[in-house]
């Protein structure tokens, strides 16, 4: 029996909308029962809540990690005075979900206008902070969003984790449509879709939640599932 995490953004998340008990994470748990689970992934989150993730999965004794490939322009970095903690949330025997506290970190996952205005309203609501300081950090975040090298380094850092880290295994995960080859274009080619960025094509096929929601649908998590996760080396593992 190993101990199993999951780290990403939405795409690898249990409580994601139109998600939960359809979920891909959720399903490998139900097909390798063995095991233990812990799922870490939140959406809209960057690379590096994903070294705080590692770094918790290591002390809780992982062996096995699961981690796809986020945007890299998503940031964010601690805060405040409060213990490093994540919480957990048992939903059965061998399946955990586990969430970083709200009230240590500060994230920023676009460089709109709308992005910022977000940001400011959780910021200064739910981390009691001065308008001057919500600003400061604001501006902080978008220029570390947008910078170059902070972007390049994160595409090196993913690149490079199996490297990096010392589990048994680390499986690297390529769930969205980022780099040239990933499941997400995988899975549209199998099911006659010329092009994975068309949501209704997407929809129509049944691989989406809806036509504004391109989480996948309980038919593109048994697909994903079945054809890109489970690779041969994968099943190796598990079994």
């Amino acid at each position: 029996m190993s101990k199993i995490a999951f780290i990403g953004d939405s795409f690898s998340a249990y409580k994601q909308a139109g998600q939960f008990e359809n979920h891909w994470s959720w399903k490998l748990a139900q097909k390798y029962p063995q095991h233990t689970y812990i799922n870490y992934a939140t959406g809209g989150i960057g690379h590096n809540y994903y070294q705080y993730a590692l770094l918790d999965a290591k002390m809780n004794g992982v062996d096995i990690v699961f981690v796809s490939r986020t945007y890299n322009h998503r940031v964010g970095f601690l805060i405040n005075d409060y213990e490093f903690k994540f919480n957990k949330e048992a939903l059965t025997d061998n399946y955990t979900l586990a969430c970083l506290q709200g009230d240590r970190y500060v994230y920023y996952c676009g460089s709109s206008v709308s992005g910022a205005k977000h940001f400011l309203q959780r910021s200064s609501t739910f981390l009691n902070l001065s308008k001057s300081l919500n600003q400061k950090i604001v501006d902080i975040l978008q220029n570390k969003s947008v910078s170059l090298t902070s972007q390049q380094y994160n595409d090196k850092w993913f690149d490079n984790i199996k490297d990096l880290y010392n589990f048994k295994h680390i499986i690297p995960l390529e769930l969205m449509n980022i780099t040239d080859d990933n499941a997400f274009k995988q899975m549209a080619s199998a099911h006659g879709v010329d092009n994975c960025e068309i949501d209704a094509d997407m929809f129509n096929s049944g691989l989406i939640v809806s036509l504004t929601d391109n989480h996948l649908s309980p038919k593109g998590n048994d697909w994903v599932l079945e054809n890109y996760i489970l690779t041969l080396d994968t099943i190796k593992i598990l079994e």
